[in-house]
């Protein structure tokens, strides 16, 4: 709904995704009081969600202390990625504060990706292709940033990647436990307590 409030043109190449939450006009451009507030509200209710996502994750706990500590890790930066969505929705690009909330949220975000999907790469409940796939949307960011970035004119690219990446991850374990392969009442007792 905040896109179709853009005013003017609106793209990945030239534009930020928190774009959509501002009113006031940059070089960019600016979004419409009701556009912003569509986004703003969709970037509060996503923190919302997504805290109780990763927190949900416990179902794949183990016996095997190191997979469940490298889980808890990820569930961890989860809940801040959460907290910092909140508060993206409430500091909108147009507020100072914006900055302090998003680059630590993009850089929790990649961390949460890779941490979680260590852990459940191999699990017995969970899906191998959604773990290696959330692993390498988690990687792409700092490799671009680092590789790619520098040869393009801006960055905008990578946060669309990372934002749309780990959206099509969380459906893709969302499907994965809807298909009745997962959180069998075991929890994993199959494997082999480690120290």
């Amino acid at each position: 709904m905040a896109y179709y409030h853009w005013s003017s043109a609106f793209s990945p190449l030239s534009n930020f995704h928190s774009d959509l939450g501002g009113t006031v006009a940059s070089g960019r451009g600016a979004n419409t009081a009701l556009g912003a507030q569509f986004y703003d509200a969709g970037q509060v209710f996503q923190g919302l969600t997504l805290i109780l996502f990763v927190g949900g994750l416990y179902a794949y706990y183990t016996r095997s202390r190191h997979r469940q500590a490298v889980l808890v890790a990820g569930q961890l930066v989860g809940i801040f990625v959460g907290i910092a969505l909140i508060m993206n929705g409430i500091y909108s690009v147009d507020f100072d504060g914006h900055a302090a909330w998003v680059i630590p949220l993009f850089l929790a975000l990649s961390a949460t990706l890779v941490l979680i999907n260590i852990a459940l790469y191999g699990h017995p409940e969970f899906s191998r292709i959604a773990a290696i796939y959330g692993g390498l949307v988690g990687l792409i960011p700092p490799v671009m940033l680092y590789v790619t970035t520098p040869m393009l004119e801006s960055p905008f690219v990578v946060e669309w990647i990372l934002i749309y990446g780990a959206m099509l991850w969380v459906l893709l374990v969302i499907i994965d436990v809807l298909s009745g392969e997962t959180l069998e009442p075991d929890h994993g007792t199959s494997e082999v307590a480690e120290g």
